[in-house]
């Protein structure tokens, strides 16, 4: 599987209202020029998910605005504050659903007509980042880290420790 990880862009400050934080001006131009980059790369729509945090959402609709087929799923377990093991554990039901896809189309001979899908996550640091460094390396030291509108690709097998390897990122 190839997974995308997307930060969301600039938010404007408050820690008030963490949930309801809007993206700035810059965070909106910046997810454009990361989308308009990314839709050259992509081959085939990823399954979609994105926080329900307002940011997040906000993110998702720029990037539907340059690639409509996108379709999203809001998840709550794309927050802030949500566990790694949550997020391995929805990819893991994620691909599990995929294999299963995969097979029915081989039984009615449309294999071509479902690629492998691809994931996208849009969410929120330190989470994402998280996901990414474990993915890699999973020794738990932190390399590596999301900025504002940026996107990582990642190939895993499956979506556990150690188990990913780079493949390329788009920044703003």
């Amino acid at each position: 599987m190839r997974l995308y990880l997307m930060r969301h862009g600039e938010a404007e400050p408050g820690l008030d209202y963490d949930a309801n934080r809007a993206l700035t001006a810059r965070g909106h131009a910046n997810n454009l020029a990361v989308a308009r980059q990314w839709r050259t790369r992509i081959t085939h729509m990823p399954i979609a998910f994105c926080s329900p945090y307002l940011r997040a959402q906000q993110t998702a609709a720029d990037l539907r605005s340059i690639i409509p087929e996108l379709e999203f799923n809001s998840s709550d377990w794309l927050v802030p504050s949500a566990a790694i093991a949550a997020v391995f554990s929805q990819l893991s039901a994620a691909s599990e659903k995929q294999v299963v896809a995969m097979a029915d189309a081989s039984i009615s001979s449309d294999v071509n007509a479902i690629a492998a899908q691809d994931i996208l996550l849009v969410g929120h640091n330190p989470l994402l980042s998280q996901v990414w460094n474990d993915l890699l390396d999973g020794d738990g030291q932190h390399r590596f880290g999301l900025s504002t509108s940026h996107l990582v690709s990642i190939d895993a097998a499956v979506p556990a420790s150690a188990c990913g390897s780079f493949a390329y990122t788009i920044s703003p």
